[in-house]
């Protein structure tokens, strides 16, 4: 250790603060242990002097914080008795924290009265939900249903990237529909390859849906003599729905770029078309023609038992002007027959 016999010993008390040694205080060759012996002598002094000083007041504890204990009571009588006995002598800052302990406290039943009614609202609404039960879905084999409705996918080179998109949502609602249908028809997906069927890959569970796929079209699938084509520009008025046949939708988003295309398309064919029975039945203040999804709905509900007329007015959105004609005689309004 450094000598520094010229300094005085009184300099060691004067450095030792929060027990802080300086080595040039102690005395020459003073060993480590002589060192260690010192700090404790100081500090058993610290003590003791401390301890004179706080018996010298009389045991007076004003200003001296509330301990812990007191301000995590969980009683209310404690708090407020400390509060009326020591609040003079604690700090202010002290006193707002008590006050706002107690004010805690005394809200401490509410609180504890709402939650359990929360608990119970949330126990009791639990409890209904599981009572609800899912509704059976029905598999297009175990529907009493017959009837074929084709979606024509192979006009997917005549849309953008955009409409697209929009075809393949059309899609995805047609088989939400047939999906939660008591009795769904035999829906079939034609003509599905190239870029659209690399998007519709990309729908969640796609390839795991309740349809027919078809990389071939319709002809392939039905056969020429049993399809109808449905076009809004067809001189023919579909008046019932058969068994025997497959009504085909063309699954084209165009925004009217190629109108009567469906039409020019069945003809090439050779095929039959027909359009849907709207004029017999409706006024509308727009175009006749129809998303993918509506058609297909209009189709599942007829089957379902619906009037063509009811089915028109339930599906068609009411921006269309939708007006159903008065003078149509009760017979008009029967329910299309299935055959």
């Amino acid at each position: 250790l450094p000598s520094q016999a010229s300094r005085p010993r009184a300099h060691a008390a004067s450095c030792i603060r929060g027990f802080h040694l300086c080595w040039s205080c102690f005395e020459p060759e003073v060993t480590v242990s002589g060192v260690y012996l010192q700090l404790l002598a100081h500090m058993a002094e610290q003590t003791t002097n401390l301890q004179a000083s706080s018996g010298g007041n009389g045991g007076d504890d004003s200003n001296q914080p509330a301990s812990k204990e007191v301000f995590n009571s969980k009683t209310l009588d404690k708090l407020q008795t400390y509060l009326a006995n020591k609040g003079d002598d604690i700090s202010k800052n002290q006193r707002k924290k008590l006050m706002r302990r107690i004010e805690w406290l005394k809200h401490k039943p509410e609180r504890k009265a709402q939650q359990k009614e929360k608990r119970k609202r949330k126990k009791e609404a639990t409890k209904e939900t599981a009572d609800v039960k899912r509704p059976k879905i029905t598999k297009m084999e175990e529907s009493s249903c017959k009837i074929r409705v084709a979606i024509d996918l192979s006009l997917d080179k005549l849309m953008t990237e955009k409409e697209r998109g929009k075809s393949l949502k059309q899609l995805q609602r047609c088989y939400s529909l047939n999906r939660r249908a008591c009795n769904p028809v035999r829906l079939y997906l034609t003509g599905i390859a190239g870029s659209f069927k690399q998007s519709a890959a990309l729908i969640n569970g796609f390839n795991n849906w309740d349809v027919h796929f078809s990389e071939g079209d319709h002809l392939s699938c039905f056969g020429k003599e049993n399809v109808v084509y449905l076009s809004s520009e067809s001189e023919n008025e579909l008046q019932e729905l058969e068994e025997g046949k497959a009504y085909v939708i063309g699954g084209l988003v165009d925004h009217n770029r190629c109108k009567g295309l469906c039409h020019k398309l069945a003809e090439e064919q050779g095929v039959q078309h027909a359009r849907l029975p709207i004029d017999s039945y409706l006024v509308l203040k727009t175009r006749k023609v129809l998303t993918i999804d509506q058609v297909f709905q209009i189709l599942l509900k007829v089957t379902e038992g619906l009037s063509w007329k009811d089915a028109f007015l339930e599906t068609i959105p009411q921006r269309k002007g939708a007006v159903a004609l008065d003078d149509k005689s009760e017979d008009s309004n029967e329910t299309p027959q299935l055959s």
